[in-house]
């Protein structure tokens, strides 16, 4: 038993380092500053929040500065999160933020790969408020989407977000952003990526359909 848990532990401290090694190469190639690890309660930096934030979540290889017109932040976070089923699970994401230009203060929505729900349902223990889309359209997003996806929203605001779905956001998951979880909080956009093994090309192409996304949601928000 002993030896097992040490294979483990050894297995996930390769993990760190392997997704570390990719999000300094990026935040290199794309003139973000890398920190390493960071300490909320501690670093003065602006940390990276959204629905994995907790009081037990640990952030390591962080990247933070400007690129394409946009401030963006890369970090690697971990958490031991308790399961709707009482287990306690080990949960990863690498997590690209992008602060958009244009705000809609109280706009919240989560798109969630339904392969990976599982992963996720721990983390809406705190936003009870989000709910699914289709409970309230007539119009259902296109089938490829439907089962892909599944569009959680605060349905008080529903009004913010409505002119974002339309084909354009619904191909543009599909294509460019599944199997990751995208969310969208005031003037915050998360891209989680759950791979076990990160590698740079995953990591640029996220962070390059992010931006893309960035843009289309300011082009239709009023600032």
């Amino acid at each position: 038993m002993g030896r097992l848990k040490a294979a483990l532990t050894l297995k996930k401290a390769r993990q760190t380092r392997q997704r570390g090694r990719a999000i300094r190469r990026v935040a290199d190639k794309l003139g973000l500053v890398y920190f390493g690890g960071i300490d909320a309660k501690h670093d003065d930096i602006d940390t990276v929040r959204g629905v994995t934030t907790s009081t037990t979540h640990r952030d390591k290889h962080f990247a933070i500065g400007t690129y394409d017109g946009y401030d963006l932040s890369i970090v690697d976070r971990h958490d031991l999160r308790r399961q709707p089923t009482g287990r306690r699970l080990l949960q990863r994401w690498t997590i690209v933020h992008i602060k958009l230009i244009n705000s809609s203060p109280d706009r919240h929505s989560f798109f969630m790969p339904l392969n990976r729900s599982e992963e996720f349902e721990s983390l809406f223990v705190n936003s009870r408020q989000l709910v699914p889309l289709d409970r309230y359209i007539i119009t259902n997003p296109p089938v490829e989407y439907s089962l892909r996806y599944q569009t959680l929203i605060d349905p008080s605001r529903y009004s913010d977000l409505e002119p974002l779905l339309d084909s354009s956001l619904y191909n543009s998951l599909i294509t460019h952003f599944w199997p990751h979880a995208v969310e969208l909080k005031g003037r915050h956009l998360f891209v989680y990526l759950t791979e076990h093994r990160l590698d740079e090309t995953v990591l640029e192409q996220a962070i390059q359909s992010a931006l893309w996304l960035a843009e289309l949601i300011d082009s239709r928000t009023t600032a």
